[in-house]
């Protein structure tokens, strides 16, 4: 049991508008984090996901796969992230972690099959989430978070494999 209810926008049904929802999230993992929400990218991603155009759906829906927040909560198992942290999370949740793409970190093409953050989960149209540490990625610095938010879902990712960041 959780010690608290998150605050979110879902769509309870496809096709549904957007409104005001509460849940009880599932205990924080070991391997997971939870973050207040500060920022969060709106992509054509999340209406074809509220709309079920993909058929993939589940409901109630809480959109929202580019978000930026505060790290309030680490498992016990996170040695890489604080409480305190600027992160971000883009599109994938989780991944195999053993395939020979996982190895070279490129999960988006994962032999077994990612997990995306709105798929099955609630996403970051709310004031918190929970989700693997590992698919949480610091924010430099020098961009703020409303500007890191939508780069959550490609590019960012992309900079960080190149070395950038």
């Amino acid at each position: 049991m959780s010690e608290a209810r998150f605050h979110a926008y879902a769509s309870l049904k496809a096709g549904e508008r957007l409104q005001h929802w509460e849940y009880e999230p599932a205990a924080l993992g070991k391997g997971e984090i939870e973050i207040q929400i500060t920022h969060n990218g709106l992509c054509h991603t999340d209406i074809h996901m509220r709309d079920n155009d993909w058929d993939v759906s589940t409901y109630p829906l809480v959109p929202g796969h580019e978000v930026v927040g505060v790290v309030t909560q680490v498992g016990t198992d996170v040695t890489s992230l604080a409480v305190g942290d600027r992160v971000g999370f883009g599109w994938i949740r989780d991944a195999c972690r053993q395939c020979d793409y996982c190895i070279q970190g490129e999960e988006n093409i994962c032999r077994n099959g990612y997990t995306g953050l709105i798929l099955g989960h609630h996403g970051g149209f709310a004031d918190k989430l929970r989700a693997p540490a590992d698919f949480a990625y610091k924010i430099p610095d020098a961009l703020d978070s409303a500007g890191a938010a939508p780069l959550y879902a490609r590019e960012l990712l992309f900079i960080r494999r190149c070395g950038r960041i």
